[in-house]
């Protein structure tokens, strides 16, 4: 894990080793350009380990322990998976304190990749006109992209999309593309991505496959658990999924959000997929207390206008079923995030009945 003699890492027109890299900008006011020299000088110590902090969107941030060997033997695996190969061009346009960013750049040192590095935003690709062979970013950084200019998304092979759901309208953008898009499944505690799925050029998008080396259960509530060969142990998720094989599986939402109504078990991520060309605005589905139903279906957009209820469930009612139209509609002038954008539902719920904007 000693430092390459070849130049690896390139920031505008400059190309730099890991030595120089950290001459040049360990004291750059760039953040982001200090952040990544930081990885490097924990990645080169003699520690076995490297912390760091989860994403927090789904439960309270922690700091965890990640094994060097571990981390080695997941970007060998994403290697395998995608066929690059030494010299090949990928980006870093993911902040390296979260794990999304911080393997990316553990893969270009595990596999002599040249790496791009620019600041995460939105858009990422802006200036960027080389042809790129590998790429991970956010489904949002994907939209916009797309949204802005599709020459930049034409010099990719390669993206993997990660961090957050695919909407259907991404989807649909995606279905087009030069590109071959994939959709990763992971987490901090499993070292980034265990699973992915093709999300174009593909009849089947929705069935992730589990990378060489990881064996899929289910616990007794149908969540997923993970048995990869390079994690010390099991991983229990709170991830609901249909289980195709010990290899394939079909995500449907997590058990934290499930809603109770009725009797019957409702899973918001799948509504979501089902409304999301209907309503353009950012949206969730969350469940709230009913006296009746013990939680009913509430439907929180990212709006400042004003939105006619009965209309909204009138259209809905064409897609949705009963159980699954809404039975509150708020709307927030912006969503609770992380710092990675993912939305907090429990959060993003208190700001709507806090702000009284039930319609």
């Amino acid at each position: 894990m000693g430092p390459k003699s070849y130049r690896m890492l390139i920031v505008g027109d400059d190309k730099y080793n890991l030595p120089s890299f950290l001459d040049e900008f360990q004291s750059s006011s760039s953040v982001h350009l200090t952040s990544i020299c930081d990885v490097i000088r924990r990645w080169q110590n003699d520690s076995d380990y490297i912390e760091i902090t989860t994403s927090g969107s789904t439960s309270t941030p922690q700091t965890i322990k990640l094994l060097k060997a571990s981390m080695i033997k997941s970007a060998l695996r994403t290697q395998e998976f995608f066929s690059y190969t030494s010299g090949d061009k990928s980006l870093l346009c993911l902040p390296v304190k979260f794990i999304g960013g911080m393997m990316m750049l553990i893969r270009s040192i595990v596999s002599d990749l040249d790496l791009h590095i620019v600041e995460p935003s939105l858009r990422t690709l802006k200036g960027i006109s080389t042809q790129l062979d590998f790429v991970p970013m956010t489904p949002a950084q994907l939209a916009e992209s797309i949204k802005v200019d599709i020459a930049e998304i034409n010099r990719i092979d390669k993206i993997l999309l990660g961090g957050g759901p695919v909407s259907p309208s991404l989807l649909r953008s995606i279905e087009d593309l030069e590109a071959t898009v994939y959709h990763s499944f992971g987490m901090t505690e499993t070292i980034s991505h265990i699973a992915i799925r093709q999300l174009n050029q593909t009849e089947d998008n929705q069935q992730f496959k589990a990378l060489r080396g990881v064996n899929l259960e289910l616990d007794d509530d149908k969540c997923l658990i993970i048995n990869a060969d390079y994690l010390d142990e099991s991983v229990h998720t709170n991830d609901v999924v249909d289980l195709i094989s010990n290899k394939e599986f079909i995500w449907k939402g997590r058990k934290d959000n499930v809603i109770n109504s009725g009797g019957l078990k409702l899973y918001p991520e799948l509504i979501e997929q089902k409304i999301g060309s209907f309503i353009q605005s950012q949206f969730i589905i969350v469940g709230i207390d009913d006296e009746v139903l013990g939680s009913k279906v509430c439907l929180i957009i990212e709006s400042d206008d004003i939105i006619n209820e009965q209309e909204t469930v009138s259209a809905l009612s064409d897609i949705l079923s009963k159980y699954e139209l809404p039975k509150a509609i708020f709307t927030v002038p912006s969503f609770a995030r992380t710092q990675t954008g993912k939305i907090i539902r429990t959060a993003s719920l208190e700001l709507a009945i806090n702000d009284n904007q039930a319609i």
